[in-house]
Parts: structure tokens; C-alpha cells; sequence
């Protein structure tokens, strides 16, 4: 089910988290070390995106990294893509070993934060002090103590970063001058230091395993941030070694590294509400921006000092809001080096179809700010599955106002229940008609996922308490590695006839051949020998690498095809969380929303 949040005004936070930072530094002075580590687990490699994460510094790191390092942490970030034989307990800052590991994963990416866990425990009672935070563990925090003690981390953090610094607050501020962080962190635990503050999950003391959680964290209410250049100057220089180097990359070559920068949402949050996505849930149902004068400078900036062109930033409900108008009309008058930003600066982000109809009008203005893909949740054309106002008839005019102003439009599709390759009688649109529909429009890319589990949704439990979802195929153990949607691990058939998955998985590699076929490729080459423009090299450009994914990922997915056809299959009959004692000690005079559920006859 969702997650539970605040009501009102309750949900946001006073104090900025560049304040708190400021007084993290005050207590710290300069003392201690931290390693911002993004896990990356390359099995999970499959899809139009696959090898993205190699070219793109990822958001949540360097946000993490850039505010410790204000905090007075002398900081370093570890993107586990660049770097994969990464040991924490080999890892040293100025001559010591870190005092704090914190860990950022998406839930596919999970069991290698198991790994790193278990590599610094090597250190026995001089282990770093271990915080856990990400999607993966907003969600189910709990799922940080399935494996064994080794593997545990010191805390859980589910909110955003100025929790992790009003734990650092509080720790440093009655921490003893003999100890480290991991020791003061255990020695104020068992007084119960850190109830008071909201977003923490951690173990309780004693010998019995029982979880305290603190309840739900309040958000930052004006997304305020430290730079991202001063996150990006704190990467570590990529390699097979084991440990950190002296120094951090140099900002020259990470831009040469570095494609594309991720970039904290201009928006957090959505105006939808869609049953299968947790985001409004996990953002409490409110929607916030960034001062559009802040992105524009920290764009600039970190153009000016690396060189690098391309910057995306998730965006739920971009379009659909007065903010997007603000933004872009400001994007529109800033110059750089007596031009406009349009092709100097190249900015994608997310959308809605119909929230881009009704702002059409501002595809011009947002062209000349930077503006050069929108990724779309087209998801279907079949409206009885999901309908946010896309249909072929709005999908051709918007894609064709966006071509005229040099925008490629990005299709994100999903695959439903009962749709097949050709339209039936349940659906008007099949995945070859939607696809050809998008490729005629002039999408530049399309992908297509299954409907997948999505923790912190309305419909998460229902799949697994209806016996949906595979545990086990062939040899394959199904887990969090495969819960991208890239893999048909929900059985459509009701367990009617689980190896009809195989279908369903044969049907999304399908669509990715007829999209980004060779003849497609050849087409977008010869348009731009005719027309070499940035729009037609965008084109090109992800034909080609889009060719290269799909050839790449039938390979590895020719195994899991094969398995989901043959069997034996084994199911989930329940959510797959680790169950363990919680003890909840936020006051129940906070005011909370019930989150919703979707009710299951079983």
C-alpha cells in the first residue's frame, strides 16, 4: 500500500537543509570523513536504457555528498558503475578510514548494498557508521536486516537528506571526544536519543531484533540545494581499484566521463494520481518547485566548470502547473556568453500529453531556454486501461509542434493485461499499432515496460496477495533485481497459464525490434546527411544506441524467455518485506493521511 504521510502544513519543514548543514559544521569541525556510495548492480542491465547509468552522474549522490561536504565531512563519491571493486574497509580520506558510509540504492540495486555492508563490518568494532536511504529503503525499510548481522546498517534513513543531517546534529552535538560516530551512534541509541526525529528506522536495543521507527519525516518545502558542481567535484576517479584515491576526479574529466547530469526534480511531486505509482504517496500529496533563477545559475555553473551540455530532471507534472510557464519564460531571457541557451544547454524532462496540449503555446519559449526531449507517459492508447487524455489524435499534434521547435519527443509505454500484438477484441490497440503510431508521429525513442509491483503504490499488495508474481522461474530466483518492469515477473493469466509470461516478454522485445529496427537507423542516417541538425543528430544518435540496447538485451533475456516459458514456476502468496517487530514512537499527535489500499478477495 501507499506510504503514510502528513496533512497540511505539518508536511513541511521549517529550517532549510543549508542551515542545518551549517550546523553540522559547527559541531563536526572538520573532523570526519563520509563515502557517498550508489550501488549498481549490472545484471540489471536490460532495455533502452541500458548503459545509461555509465554516462550519467546520478542526483541523490551528489545532493547527499555536496551536503556533507558543506557539513565539514571531508567527502567523496563512489558511483559503483565507475568504480565496482569498491571496499569500504579498504577506503581511507587523508589518511583514515571513513567514519561514515551512506548508501543511496534503488530497489534493484539492494544486494549489492548487502555487499558493501558486509565489507566494512570487515572492520570489526572500527566499522563506519552505516546509513541506508533511496527508493529501496523508503519503502521497505525494513528489508535493511533480512540477511545476516553483518549485513545490518546503523540506521534507515526514509526522508530527505536534512533528516540524515538532524541525526548528525544531534550525534555530534553529544558525542564524546574519544569516540567515533559508530560508537556514539549505539551508546545514544540505548537512551533513546533519537526518537524525536522524524524518518529514522534503526534497531533497538538488546539482544532481540526489534526495529524503532520514528515515524513520517516532513519534506523541505522549497527544495533548496547546495550546487551540483559542488556534488560533481567530489566523484571518485573511476577504476578497478579497491579503495579511494588521494584525490577526487578533477571537474575536466568528469566531463568528459560524464553525458548527462541528473538533476533534483524542478517539481517534486504529481498532480495525478495514477493506483500503480507511488510517487504521490512518497511526496504526501503536495507539489513543490525550485526557484527558477537557482537552476538556471546552477546550470550555467556547471556548464562553465565541466563542460557538460545535457541535464535531466524527473518531473512528474511538469506541464501542468504555473510553474512550467515561470520556468521556461526565464529560461528563455537568461544568456550565455551573449546567446541564448538554445544549443548550448540541452534539458530534458518528464510530461504528461495532454498537460503539454494545454501549454502548447509554451513549446517555442521552452525551445529557446534549452528544452530538447520530453520524456511522456503515454502509457496506452487503450483508454480503459489508464486515461490521462493521450490519444493518436493529440499525440500527433503535440509531437508535431514539438518537431517544429527542435524537441524530441520520448514515448514511455507500458504493456497491459489481455493487450496483444495486434488489437482484439479487448483492446483497439495493439503493441504494433501503438508503436507504429508513435514511430509515425515522430517519437525520437519508445520504451515499453510490463506492469510491474511498485512498492509504496495503491496496488502493490494485491499482486502478491492474488499469487501473481513469480518467486521462482526455472533457475531464476525472482527478487529486487527484477522489479524494473524490463522482465515479465507479474503472471497476467492468473495462474491460468503463468508461461504465457513468456509471450508478454517476447511482445516488449518485439516492440524494441520494430522501433529501433536497422531500416529505422538507415532512415535517420540519410535524414541527417540531408538535414545535419542537433534534432536530427538526437535521432540518429538514439537509433543507434537504441539498435545496440535491443541487440544487447534479447541476448540476456533469451535465458529468462526460455525459463518463463519451460518453468516450473513458483509464486509470492505474500508481500515479499521483511517481517520483524516495529515499534512506532512517533506522537500520535501528529495528524497523518490514511494511505491507500487496494482491496483483495482472496
Amino acid at each position: 500500500m501507499q506510504l503514510t504521510g502528513r496533512i497540511g502544513k505539518d508536511r513541511f519543514l521549517s529550517e532549510s537543509p543549508l542551515v542545518l548543514a551549517q550546523q553540522v559544521r559547527d559541531l563536526s569541525a572538520g573532523k570526519f570523513s563520509a563515502a557517498v556510495v550508489y550501488p549498481f548492480d549490472p545484471t540489471t542491465e536490460v532495455g533502452p536504457f541500458l548503459g545509461v547509468s555509465r554516462r550519467m552522474a546520478m542526483a541523490a549522490p551528489w545532493v547527499v555528498g555536496s551536503l556533507l561536504q558543506r557539513s565539514g565531512f571531508d567527502s567523496r563519491i563512489v558511483q559503483q558503475v565507475w568504480n565496482p571493486n569498491f571496499q569500504p574497509r579498504k577506503a581511507e580520506l587523508n589518511g583514515r578510514p571513513l567514519d561514515m558510509l551512506a548508501i543511496s540504492s534503488m530497489i534493484i540495486h539492494s544486494a549489492k548494498v548487502c555487499d558493501l555492508i558486509r565489507d566494512a563490518s570487515a572492520m570489526g568494532e572500527a566499522r563506519s557508521f552505516v546509513a541506508l536511504g533511496g527508493p529501496k529503503y523508503i519503502y521497505q525499510p525494513t528489508d535493511a536486516w533480512r540477511g545476516t548481522p553483518d549485513t545490518w546498517p546503523d540506521v534507515v534513513v526514509t526522508g530527505e537528506a536534512h533528516v540524515l543531517l538532524s541525526l548528525l546534529i544531534r550525534m555530534l552535538s553529544l558525542k564524546k571526544d574519544d569516540e567515533r560516530l559508530a560508537e556514539a551512534w549505539r551508546r545514544l541509541c540505548a537512551h533513546g536519543e533519537f526518537h524525536d526525529i522524524p524518518g529514522l528506522v534503526f534497531r533497538a536495543p538488546g539482544d532481540k531484533l526489534e526495529l524503532i521507527n520514528t515515524g513520517v519525516p516532513q519534506m523541505s518545502e522549497h527544495l533548496e540545494r547546495p550546487f551540483a558542481v559542488e556534488g560533481l567535484a567530489l566523484y571518485e576517479r573511476p577504476g578497478k581499484h579497491e579503495g579511494l584515491a588521494e584525490t577526487a576526479m578533477p571537474l575536466d574529466q568528469l566531463g568528459r566521463k560524464v553525458q548527462v547530469v541528473a538533476l533534483p526534480g524542478f517539481t517534486e511531486g504529481c498532480t495525478r494520481t495514477c493506483e500503480y505509482c507511488p510517487i504521490p504517496g512518497r511526496m504526501q500529496y503536495s507539489y513543490r518547485s525550485t526557484s527558477e533563477e537557482f537552476i538556471s545559475q546552477d546550470i550555467l555553473r556547471t556548464y562553465a566548470e565541466t563542460g557538460i551540455k545535457y541535464y535531466f530532471a524527473g518531473d512528474d507534472s511538469h506541464f501542468n502547473s504555473n510553474f512550467a510557464e515561470r520556468f521556461w519564460n526565464h529560461m528563455a531571457k537568461v544568456r550565455f556568453r551573449g546567446q541564448s541557451l538554445r544549443g548550448q544547454i540541452k534539458i530534458g524532462t518528464e510530461a504528461v500529453l495532454a498537460d503539454v496540449e494545454k501549454r502548447i503555446s509554451l513549446l517555442p519559449t521552452a525551445a529557446e531556454g534549452g528544452l530538447v526531449a520530453l520524456w511522456f507517459g503515454i502509457e496506452t492508447f487503450n483508454s480503459q486501461d489508464l486515461n490521462k487524455g493521450q490519444n493518436p489524435s493529440n499525440t500527433a499534434r503535440v509531437f508535431a509542434e514539438m518537431r517544429a521547435c527542435g524537441i524530441s519527443p520520448m514515448a514511455m509505454t507500458m504493456l497491459f493485461p489481455g493487450q496483444g500484438w495486434k488489437r482484439n477484441e479487448s483492446h483497439a490497440f495493439g503493441v504494433s499499432e501503438t508503436v507504429s503510431i508513435l514511430d509515425r508521429y515522430g517519437a525520437t525513442s519508445m520504451q515499453l515496460t510490463h506492469l510491474t509491483t511498485s512498492p509504496g503504490s495503491a496496488y502493490y499488495d494485491g499482486h502478491f496477495l492474488r499469487q501473481e508474481v513469480f518467486s521462482k522461474v526455472g533457475r531464476y530466483v525472482v527478487g529486487d533485481s527484477c522489479f524494473d518492469g524490463n522482465r515479465a515477473t507479474v503472471d497476467f493469466s492468473g495462474g491460468k497459464n503463468p508461461k504465457d509470461s513468456a509471450r508478454c516478454q517476447i511482445l516488449i522485445l518485439g516492440a524494441y525490434w520494430k522501433f529501433y529496427h536497422p531500416g529505422r537507423l538507415v532512415k535517420k542516417l540519410l535524414r541527417y546527411w540531408r538535414d545535419p541538425t542537433d534534432e536530427t543528430l538526437q535521432d540518429l544518435r538514439f537509433g543507434w544506441f537504441g539498435l545496440g540496447q535491443v541487440l544487447l538485451s534479447t541476448f540476456r533475456l533469451i535465458p529468462w524467455i526460455w525459463a518463463l516459458r519451460r518453468g516450473p514456476w513458483e509464486k509470492y502468496s505474500d508481500t515479499p518485506e521483511f517481517r520483524v517487530p516495529v515499534q512506532n514512537v512517533q506522537s500520535e499527535a501528529i495528524k497523518l493521511r490514511v494511505p491507500k489500499r487496494e482491496t483483495v478477495d482472496v
